[in-house]
């Protein structure tokens, strides 16, 4: 501990010496010992080396990852969402236009049908009995042919 202040009370007098005392001194040092002094003013270079080292590489690495993310993942989003447009937009067309349209043909053909059927329906009980014989005469006759054969 007391090396340790006798350093710092060193330090704290050499600079009172050069900056206060003697600022003269101070620029004369610097120039016979411009290399040492440049050294100590960048302090070491450790600033310059951790940013080419650590720094750089890493902003390059976070510059790539932002255009990945942008152009790529974004880009799969995007795409994910178009296929899903173009299959609902499929979709839909194929229920309006298909299932329904058929839906509409089956009902259309029940419409034309009944519109025979309704003939038939004439609320006289002797026109039903007609039918009912006629169609019992066809039943025989349709038994006697299975029969024959």
């Amino acid at each position: 501990m007391g090396m340790a202040t006798a350093i710092a009370l060193i330090g704290w007098g050499l600079a009172h010496f050069l900056y206060s005392v003697s600022p003269s001194t101070a620029d004369g040092w610097a120039a016979k010992f411009s290399g040492a002094y440049t050294t100590l003013l960048n302090k070491y270079y450790v600033d310059e080396l951790y940013d080419l080292v650590f720094v750089e590489p890493t902003k390059r690495l976070g510059e790539f990852l932002d255009w990945f993310d942008r152009t790529v993942v974004d880009g799969i989003v995007r795409g994910v969402g178009h296929l899903a447009d173009w299959g609902s937009a499929g979709s839909t067309w194929v229920e309006k236009h298909i299932i329904y349209a058929g839906l509409n043909v089956i009902g259309y053909g029940n419409h034309l049908a009944a519109r025979q059927g309704r003939k038939m329906q004439s609320g006289m009980v002797h026109h039903y009995a007609a039918i009912i014989v006629a169609g019992l005469f066809l039943l025989a006759l349709v038994v006697q042919i299975v029969i024959q054969m």
